[in-house]
């Protein structure tokens, strides 16, 4: 639990993905000032921002992605690129992104990660700890640890109880 000085309190944030952290601003308006110029098509009208997501074949990521890595790492050796290091970059993000996501939904990734936020939603509803005791039954693994050692020049391994007995009221 975390406790704040205003008497508020939250649950702890140990184990939680950081979104915030984990990515850099400048990098953030820098990749949507980008995608943003990429928006207008041949016939001068601006396609969606989310338009890449309705899908497209993992190839042409894959060639376009190579394209811009070349070009990216032509200027990073000094050579001159087809076009600006920065927008090689974030051509590069985008690419890798799309396959990213594309491998995700093929796999089913955002079905797995709505199962799971629904139980974190389920369980973070409950005010009751009763649920606990149903999630931490007593089992060999928790009562007991491995333990390796050598004798006789040979590995060993046993286990040694942690707790011999938690009562009939567990």
């Amino acid at each position: 639990m975390r406790y704040f000085e205003t008497g508020a309190i939250r649950s702890s944030d140990e184990g939680k993905l950081d979104f915030e952290g984990f990515l850099h601003p400048l990098f953030i308006q820098r990749f949507a000032e980008y995608m943003h110029k990429h928006r207008k098509q041949e016939d001068g009208k601006l396609r969606a921002s989310d338009n890449w997501q309705k899908g497209m074949p993992k190839e042409s990521f894959m060639k376009s992605g190579w394209r811009h890595f070349f070009d990216w790492w032509k200027q990073h050796r000094g050579w001159k690129g087809n076009d600006t290091l920065e927008d090689s970059i974030c051509a590069l993000v985008f690419n890798c992104q799309g396959y990213l996501v594309s491998i995700l939904k093929e796999r089913g990734y955002q079905e797995w990660v709505d199962q799971k936020d629904q139980k974190t939603n389920q369980k973070s509803e409950s005010t009751s700890l009763d649920h606990l005791k149903e999630e931490l039954v007593p089992t060999p693994e928790i009562l007991s640890c491995s333990v390796g050692f050598v004798k006789s020049g040979q590995w060993k391994e046993t286990s040694v109880p942690i707790v011999e007995n938690l009562g009939a009221n567990w």
